[in-house]
């Protein structure tokens, strides 16, 4: 027996724009069938459509895009066809549909284009193999979103994959490690890179007093990159990274510096502080060895060090001690507040000058 219905004849017709006219007519009716969604039409409708979907019209595409968006019922195939679209038509199903599921959007990520990948990036709720896939993809604007979205799960090694890619931009940076779900094995390297504010994210939440020795961690890390020395719990491109930044001209960077502090190693200290400066060693030596809070305070104020500092260097490299006071701690705040780090560098050579 002979089938006659409208949609037969045009199945019949292999024609490209009989299969568009195919494809609009099933839309419609897919999109206006009341039928239970697990029902064989509805299944049927959706499979026929994802068959059709290249001779689908950009209007039809639209309209199943806007539809499908929000439908825990929408058909796999024909989902995963909409996702891979131009993303005008992509977006709201990458964005929301929950039928997209992981394998989807890996696919979307790996064939689809950055704009695609940004907004699978700022999806809620994306788990860890998306992530690893959407950080190989190598893209800024992808970490970008990434940063962004705190429901998003990664894994560590991905994650210092992502501060590998992000190392040279300073606000990308302190947006990724400012994360809640920063790794325990990165604090220390992202503590090192991250600026002050991200450094205070870090801080707050750690235990109380966890600051100060957090900042020598960071040093260390620095040093031991210095000197070729970062094993593999960053990763190899990001150890390289951080070693690259420590070699880095100048010869002697605030990080050394700190790491001899750390040790007590007092001549080298004096050494890297005035290499560093740009100073007479023996003169910055002198002035350091019998100077005030206020030059202790200035020296490490012009290095780029943090308020902390200043006491540790108070009490490696003064032979004068005296006990460290309120006063000493106030003197130190008040040079911080009156003095630049080249306002600093340039008191300092006033002061050897004079001496």
């Amino acid at each position: 027996m002979t089938v006659a219905h409208p949609l037969v004849d045009l199945a019949r017709d292999a024609s490209p724009e009989a299969r568009a006219r195919l494809a609009a007519q099933t839309a419609e009716l897919f999109l206006s069938d009341t039928s239970e969604a697990d029902s064989p039409q509805v299944t049927l409708y959706g499979e026929v459509l994802a068959r059709l979907y290249q001779y689908a019209r950009q209007d039809v595409r639209a309209k199943l895009s806007a539809a499908l968006a929000m439908c825990d019922w929408a058909p796999v195939d024909l989902v995963r066809e909409l996702a891979r679209d131009t993303f005008d038509i992509a977006q709201p199903v990458i964005a929301f549909c929950p039928v997209l599921d992981e394998e989807g959007l890996i696919d979307v990520v790996r064939t689809c284009g950055i704009e695609h990948r940004v907004c699978v990036a700022s999806r809620d709720n994306i788990g860890e193999a998306v992530t690893s896939a959407l950080i190989d993809a190598r893209e800024t604007q992808v970490i970008a979103a990434l940063a962004d979205n705190q429901s998003a799960r990664i894994t560590p090694d991905s994650f210092a994959r992502a501060m590998d890619l992000v190392r040279e931009d300073p606000k990308l940076t302190d947006a990724l490690v400012s994360r809640p779900d920063l790794p325990a094995s990165l604090v220390a390297t992202a503590y090192a890179m991250a600026g002050r504010d991200a450094r205070a994210a870090i801080a707050g939440r750690l235990p109380p007093g966890l600051e100060a020795r957090l900042t020598r961690l960071a040093s260390i890390v620095c040093i031991e990159a210095a000197h070729c020395q970062v094993d593999g719990g960053i990763g190899k491109e990001l150890g390289q990274a951080v070693a690259a930044g420590v070699l880095a001209k100048p010869k002697v960077t605030s990080g050394q510096i700190l790491g001899a502090l750390v040790r007590g190693d007092r001549n080298q200290v004096l050494r890297g502080l005035a290499e560093l400066l740009g100073l007479s060693g023996p003169a910055l030596a002198r002035r350091l060895t019998e100077g005030t809070t206020e030059t202790l305070a200035l020296v490490a104020r012009a290095s780029g060090f943090e308020i902390p500092t200043v006491r540790a260097l108070h009490d490696v490299i003064a032979t004068k001690k005296s006990v460290w006071s309120r006063d000493d701690e106030r003197q130190v705040a008040l040079t911080w507040m009156r003095t630049s780090q080249d306002a600093a560098r340039q008191q300092l050579r006033s002061l050897l000058a004079s001496s």
